[in-house]
């Protein structure tokens, strides 16, 4: 003999796995007002689906067992929808309001009615009152269902449709509505008579309320739970674990699926176990990587803004040694036109990493525009070889120039072509101890194109492979200049690619110079 039968054994799974949905939920947050609220829609659904089990057991089971059962059955149907109601309001931030209270106030009065409907037919049979009332009890129930369904609706329609929300928070409403929608269903069901029998309706809307659930609390983290496939697949499987025990007909059969059940459950808490522990860390990295990332645009905002502070003092620096120079304060000796050359072009160079910086914040934060006007190109590389010209020659290094018929106007953001080509240059300088640096230019298939090259330090393909990179530096270029950030080319990686132009470097190895090429398009 089976305590289950056969019949019902699907109609049974789906209620135990909808009953440990809603188990799940409240025992992951038991003071949270909404999984409360969902626990019980989940205990009252699943009391729901088992009335048929339940009526197949009263027949061995006491009187005040049935009455208790009974009693319990029609006050969930009775308070279903203001549970409904009250999770709404929950989910949607909203008080529950005198008509929410109202509607709790309603399901007592309508539990009362059942209640007594129900007494009534139990000691007074031969009384056709009870059976009336129950009547009455059932038309009551239908309209304060359907009515809840309206109010549901109405609730959700403004999150469901309001642009300014956010789309995580409309997809979790959509959520809710489809499976508060089945719950008033079944709800309602409780109180007609159809076609289609109660086991079939109740066993689908079981199967979907718990498919619905489980896809919201692991696709949107519905209630902010945090809810994996894998614990789904096991409240599936422990549903089936119990529902073979109880339809075991030898004790050697309850023992085996007893056992079954037990190594499931042990299994399914260690393999949930692990994944909440890598859930945590996940989330722990995610908010590593969140202050990192708000670090970042903090470093990023001080540079700028250090790096624009800057730009005022050094601007007034470069003049006044360029007035000293000019003789505007009196006559100058040649020893002293040098130094107030070296502070110029000191200054000139400052001013120079203080754009790089700048530039560099402009184009990670995607703000950086270019501004085309015309440009004397080989005025402007003339003028940035010759403010490094001094430098150059302390360290024994010749800049030479070789411009082939440049036109005096060129469509190009001048202080973007300024920077990379000062760049470029003042790296070539800092990386060679002897020698030459050969810059050059000329217009090639309506293209500027612009090289320079040097006999300094020279790159590994290594090096090549990451040098446009943020912070990379070439081996044997932090040998001989320890004070570089590797700011400079990434930079002018960006601000060529915002120039529409491609970047490139090239080198025979380390100790054998390197060579970098600049192709920027003519703008008609």
């Amino acid at each position: 003999m089976t305590i289950l039968p056969f019949e019902l054994a699907l109609t049974v799974s789906a209620a135990i796995a909808v009953f440990g949905l809603g188990f799940v939920a409240w025992w992951s947050n038991k003071w949270s007002r909404g999984n409360v609220l969902f626990a019980l829609l989940s205990f009252t659904l699943a009391l729901w689906t088992s009335v048929d089990w339940f009526r197949d057991l009263e027949t061995t089971a006491l009187p005040l067992q049935v009455i208790i059962w009974r009693m319990l059955f029609y006050l969930s149907v009775a308070l279903a929808p203001a549970i409904a109601i009250h999770l709404t309001t929950t989910l949607t931030r909203r008080p529950l309001g005198a008509a929410g209270w109202s509607m709790y106030g309603l399901g007592f009065l309508h539990f009362a009615l059942l209640d007594t409907a129900f007494l009534l037919r139990s000691v007074f049979h031969q009384l056709q009152l009870g059976v009336e009332l129950l009547d009455v009890g059932a038309f009551v129930g239908l309209i304060v269902n359907i009515i809840a369904l309206f109010v549901i609706a109405a609730l959700m329609y403004p999150t469901l449709h309001d642009r300014a929300t956010s789309i995580l928070d409309r997809r979790r409403a959509a959520y809710a509505l489809l499976l508060l929608v089945a719950y008033i269903v079944a709800a309602s069901s409780q109180f007609v008579t159809t076609p289609v029998p109660a086991l079939v309706i109740m066993t689908v809307l079981s199967v979907a309320f718990f498919v619905m659930s489980s896809a919201a609390l692991i696709r949107v983290k519905f209630l902010d739970i945090d809810f994996a496939a894998l614990e789904a697949l096991f409240i599936v499987l422990a549903a089936g674990s119990i529902v073979m025990i109880l339809r075991a007909t030898t004790f050697t059969e309850g023992a085996i699926a007893l056992v079954g059940a037990m190594l499931i459950g042990l299994f399914g808490a260690r393999a949930i176990r692990v994944v909440r522990g890598e859930s945590r860390r996940r989330k722990e990295l995610e908010r590593i990587n969140c202050e990192l990332e708000e670090l970042d645009i903090a470093r990023r905002d001080f540079v700028a803004s250090v790096a624009h502070q800057l730009r005022g003092p050094l601007g007034g620096i470069r003049f006044a040694a360029e007035m000293f120079s000019r003789g505007d304060y009196g006559p100058m000796t040649a020893n002293a036109k040098k130094v107030m050359e070296h502070m110029r072009t000191s200054a000139d160079h400052l001013l120079s990493l203080a754009e790089t910086s700048l530039n560099a914040a402009r184009v990670e934060a995607g703000v950086f525009q270019t501004m085309i006007s015309d440009v004397d190109a080989a005025a402007e590389l003339r003028d940035l070889a010759g403010s490094l010209d001094l430098s150059a020659r302390a360290k024994g290094v010749t800049i030479t120039t070789n411009f082939r018929k440049l036109p005096q106007r060129l469509k190009l953001d001048r202080e973007a072509f300024r920077n990379v080509m000062f760049n470029l240059l003042d790296n070539a300088v800092k990386y060679t101890e002897k020698g030459t640096i050969m810059l050059d230019a000329a217009i090639y298939d309506r293209k500027l194109l612009v090289t320079v090259s040097d006999t300094g330090a020279g790159l590994s393909r290594e090096d090549l492979s990451r040098l446009f990179k943020k912070f990379s530096r070439g081996e044997e270029g932090k040998r001989i200049a320890k004070d570089g950030a590797g700011l400079g080319l990434y930079v002018c990686k960006k601000l060529v690619d915002e120039m529409g132009g491609t970047i490139s470097a090239g080198s025979a190895g380390l100790g054998k110079g390197s060579v970098f090429r600049v192709e920027l398009p003519l703008r008609s």
